[in-house]
């Protein structure tokens, strides 16, 4: 089911019409969906279909942002999530991808979830660029990215505390590869955690803070 979703894009560039972007856009929906839980597994054909799928896709979303005002950011916010799947793939060194063209994905996602103009995926874009930057040896590149994440869940309030968690934790990791303190942005956290404490997200909150706190302790222990 999910190959035959895929086909279409996966065998070579698209031949698709973008005068009916609603058409393509429910169609990318479904392949996206296909890749992204198919970028989960470890089975390397199915990775490979992932990896293929999505790069397909990304050239008719993006023409797609350029010439519809109507679906521009629905369109620039898919791009963004097939973006995001290929910096997945490359950033646990999937051999289609390098850590430099991970890079490039994670910017690129950053970019156009700008244009898509969704908070909560341009957070996630870019603590996803900070981790390339720590795993490149650019923690302190990824430190402004997450300063810029961080002026980004300030102007947006309604979005849950587990963005601001991902956000310090994040920080806090790489405050200690590059030798600064870590503690302040760890209470932050802790605390960011905390205000999450009622909320369906805390879960997937809880889990992240601890991660932090082994890989400082082992950077300072």
């Amino acid at each position: 089911m999910i190959a035959m979703n895929l086909s279409t894009f996966s065998q070579g560039k698209p031949r698709i019409n973008t005068s009916h972007p609603e058409d393509i856009l429910a169609q990318c929906a479904m392949g996206i969906a296909a890749c992204r839980e198919l970028s989960k597994g470890t089975n390397a054909s199915e990775l490979a279909l992932a990896f293929d799928g999505v790069s397909a896709y990304m050239p008719v979303l993006k023409a797609i942002v350029t010439e519809s005002v109507q679906y521009k950011k629905k369109a620039a916010n898919f791009v963004t999530q097939c973006a995001r799947i290929k910096t997945a793939l490359g950033r646990i060194g999937w051999q289609q991808e390098n850590l430099q063209q991970a890079t490039i994905n994670a910017q690129e996602a950053v970019s156009f979830a700008r244009v898509a103009d969704d908070p909560a995926l341009l957070i996630s874009s870019q603590v996803s660029l900070a981790w390339v930057y720590y795993y490149d040896h650019r923690s302190q590149q990824g430190l402004q990215v997450l300063q810029d994440a961080l002026n980004t869940f300030k102007q947006s309030p309604s979005l849950p505390h587990s963005f601001e968690v991902r956000i310090y934790s994040a920080q806090a990791v790489l405050e200690a590869k590059t030798g600064q303190h870590p503690e302040e942005a760890l209470q932050r956290a802790h605390s960011a955690l905390h205000k999450a404490a009622n909320k369906d997200y805390y879960v997937f909150s809880d889990a992240i803070v601890p991660d932090a706190v082994v890989i400082v302790s082992l950077k300072w222990g």
